[in-house]
C-alpha cells in the first residue's frame, strides 16, 4: 500500500485573492473605458472634419459658379464696334436702330397686340441674306 502524502504549499504559491481580481477588473475597466472614449472622440472629430469639407467643396462650387456668371456681366458676344447701325426688319418695313455696342445700353420696349405675327417663319425662304457673317444669330 502506498501512503498517500500530503505537501503543503507555501501562501506565495495559492493564487490571487477575491481583493486582487477585484483591483486588477477594476484598472483594465478604467483602460477599457479609456480607450472607448479615444474612440468615440475621434470618431466625432471625423464626422466634423467630413462636415466641414462638404461645405467648403459646396462653398467652391458655388464661388466658382458665381464666379463665372459675374465674369460674364458686361459681356456682349461678337458685336462689331466698326457699325453700331443695326436693320430690324419688321413687317418687311425698314426701319433702323442705331446701337453703338460701346456706349449705349440696352433697351427694351413693351407692345400690347392681339396676336403675335413672328417675321422670322415669314423670311425663312432668305435667311442666309438677313444674316450677317461674324455675328451672333439664335
Amino acid at each position: 500500500m502506498n501512503k498517500t502524502t500530503i505537501r503543503y504549499v507555501s501562501r506565495s504559491q495559492l493564487g490571487f485573492s477575491l481583493i486582487e481580481l477585484m483591483i486588477a477588473m477594476v484598472i483594465s475597466s478604467i483602460v477599457i473605458g479609456g480607450i472607448f472614449s479615444i474612440f468615440i472622440k475621434t470618431k466625432d472629430s471625423q464626422r466634423y472634419s467630413m462636415a466641414v469639407s462638404r461645405v467648403q467643396e459646396s462653398s467652391r462650387f458655388s464661388l466658382g459658379y458665381l464666379k463665372q456668371d459675374i465674369r460674364m456681366i458686361g459681356y456682349r458676344g461678337c458685336i462689331s464696334f466698326d457699325d453700331p447701325t443695326v436693320t430690324v426688319n419688321v413687317n418687311d418695313d425698314e426701319m433702323p436702330v442705331n446701337f453703338n455696342a460701346a456706349n449705349n445700353e440696352l433697351i427694351g420696349f413693351e407692345v400690347t397686340a392681339d396676336s403675335f405675327d413672328d417675321p422670322m417663319y415669314d423670311n425663312a425662304s432668305n435667311i442666309k441674306d438677313i444674316i450677317k457673317v461674324g455675328t451672333d444669330a439664335f
